[in-house]
Order: structure tokens, then C-alpha cells, then sequence
């Protein structure tokens, strides 16, 4: 995750310099925080009234990001940091998966055993 941050930086620093003026002070961690949000909120919507609606949070960090950066800026940071991390977290879920699969393979688990262990279950649940 520090490399994930890390990454949010340097977004924030090398898009400090498309900046708006006018746009409302806020230090680079609280730019973190908001692209942070903006990352695990964007995209999200609800059904209202037969329509999408951008949800709550995703509409706040937006303006927030688009007030200091402009919208073309805030969406391409939020697009860059979410493809960042969904590609960590691909990698993080692909290792986990190894290895918990090399423990499995040591512990003798072969596949099929699931089945195996719920038509037990269900021939027991049957007979009584």
C-alpha cells in the first residue's frame, strides 16, 4: 500500500503544475485522501427513479478534485490510480492464491474433495 501512495505523489505532484489558482487550498496528503476516496468510489452508482445516479461520495471527491485540478486532470489522476490498483491488488490476490495452493498441494488436499464432502453431507442430512 506505501507503493500505492507513493504513486498518488507523484499524480499529485506532476499534476500540481494544472493547479486552478482559484481552486481551494488543501495539502498534497489531503489530495491523497480525496483521490483515495474518489479511487474506491468512482464509477459507483445507485438506481433512482429509473436513472443511474453518481453516488454521494463519488460526486463529492470529484468536484473537489475537479475545483483544484479541472475535470479532465481529476478524472485522468482517478483512472491512473484506480488501474494502479487494481492491477497491485490482481498481483497481491495471484500470490495468495499460489501459495495457499502450494499448502493445499503439501497438505495432500486433491481436487474434487469439496464434492465429495457435501454429497457425504447431504446423504447424512438425507438419512435422518
Amino acid at each position: 500500500m506505501m507503493e500505492w501512495r507513493a504513486l498518488v505523489g507523484r499524480q499529485i505532484e506532476a499534476a500540481s503544475g494544472e493547479r486552478r489558482a482559484a481552486g481551494p487550498a488543501i495539502s498534497s496528503d489531503g489530495v491523497a485522501v480525496v483521490l483515495l476516496l474518489a479511487v474506491s468510489s468512482h464509477g459507483a452508482t445507485r438506481q433512482a427513479a429509473g436513472s443511474e445516479v453518481i453516488t454521494g461520495t463519488a460526486e463529492v471527491t470529484l468536484r473537489v478534485l475537479d475545483a483544484l485540478f479541472g475535470e479532465r486532470v481529476a478524472l485522468a489522476m482517478i483512472a491512473g490510480a484506480k488501474a494502479d490498483l487494481t492491477a497491485r491488488m490482481a498481483s497481491t490476490l495471484d500470490a495468495e492464491r499460489t501459495r495457499i495452493e502450494s499448502l493445499l498441494d503439501a497438505a495432500g488436499v486433491r481436487d474434487g474433495r469439496g464434492e465429495t464432502l457435501r454429497a457425504i453431507t447431504a446423504a447424512i442430512e438425507g438419512a435422518r
